[in-house]
């Protein structure tokens, strides 16, 4: 590992690396990332992508494709993520300002939208124009640390306000939080903990990021989000995935990768699966996750993410 960068988590998560959300309008949803939340837009992606990608801090974006950008979004509207995002901000000044901000937007441009915004306890709960939920807080000192851009810094990302993703958190079925730990750490060789109905899977630079899954009586229905990640053991995991059926190929995304074997994986440096297993191999539920090797050309965190 270089000089200057931040310790590695246990377990095999490297970063939280983006979250995918198509959007009935991208008009709001360039208002509500950039204008709001304080994000930009990733300059070099601008003229070529299906979609919206907003840098969220050195490491992290939202890539938010809209009905212009793939027509069947029309008809099919926003996706809906089934949690809750986490963004952190270097200062609670900050935080103040994007609400500030919000509440503006709120009122004015995105007015008559799904948007609000609550103040509760010096955190920021915010509903997007679309119905997405976030929370907006001031980061702790590992996840400033783990964030920083001496870790890495994408091309373009320099406007961006907030630190990064700092968590993500989703709905699990009542009972299932042990068996999605087990999961995680069996298939995926990520560290993970279980906190009452609560499972919590660890890693980042720093141990700044973490994946939720929270029981609930009553699963949302999903509506093929997804999020992507960048795994240091990668060879290991996919061959997990791959022996129990799980690799699986997004027809959406067949221009970007059609991961089907271990050849493919190293030429398209990732692969994707949906299924989260329960201990006796039923589907406890779904949830697209994009896995790639650190070999990948996007990949943001440079030598910071090398193993001593």
């Amino acid at each position: 590992m270089s000089a200057g960068c931040s310790s590695l988590a246990e377990g095999s998560l490297l970063l939280l690396e983006h979250v995918n959300l198509n959007v009935a309008s991208s008009s709001h949803a360039r208002s509500f990332y950039i204008r709001g939340l304080g994000c930009c837009e990733d300059p070099f992606r601008a003229a070529k992508c299906k979609s919206l990608h907003c840098n969220v801090g050195a490491h992290c974006q939202f890539h938010t494709a809209g009905p212009e950008h793939e027509s069947y979004i029309a008809e099919e509207g926003s996706q809906i993520w089934r949690g809750h995002l986490v963004l952190v901000y270097k200062t609670n000044k900050e935080v103040i300002q994007a609400a500030n901000r919000l509440r503006d937007l709120a009122s004015t441009d995105l007015k008559g939208t799904a948007m609000t915004v609550e103040d509760e306890d010096g955190v920021l709960r915010v509903t997007c124009p679309f119905g997405n939920k976030f929370i907006l807080r001031e980061a702790t000192r590992h996840e400033a640390e783990g964030l920083d851009e001496k870790n890495g810094r994408r091309k373009g990302s320099e406007g961006s306000e907030p630190l990064g993703i700092a968590s993500v958190v989703l709905p699990c079925p009542d009972g299932a939080a042990k068996e999605v730990a087990d999961f995680y750490k069996s298939y995926l060789n990520m560290k993970t903990r279980v906190e009452g109905r609560k499972a919590i899977i660890e890693g980042g630079l720093a141990g700044c990021q973490t994946m939720e899954y929270h029981e609930t009586q009553e699963m949302p229905a999903y509506t093929g989000d997804h999020m992507c990640m960048y795994i240091s053991d990668f060879e290991s995991v996919f061959n997990k995935c791959l022996d129990a059926g799980l690799v699986w190929v997004n027809p959406r995304f067949v221009h970007l990768d059609e991961t089907r074997s271990w050849e493919d994986a190293l030429k398209y440096k990732q692969f994707r699966f949906k299924s989260i297993l329960g201990q006796d191999g039923r589907v406890i539920m779904e949830q697209e996750h994009e896995v790639r090797m650190v070999e990948h050309p996007s990949f943001p965190l440079g030598t910071c993410a090398e193993k001593p």
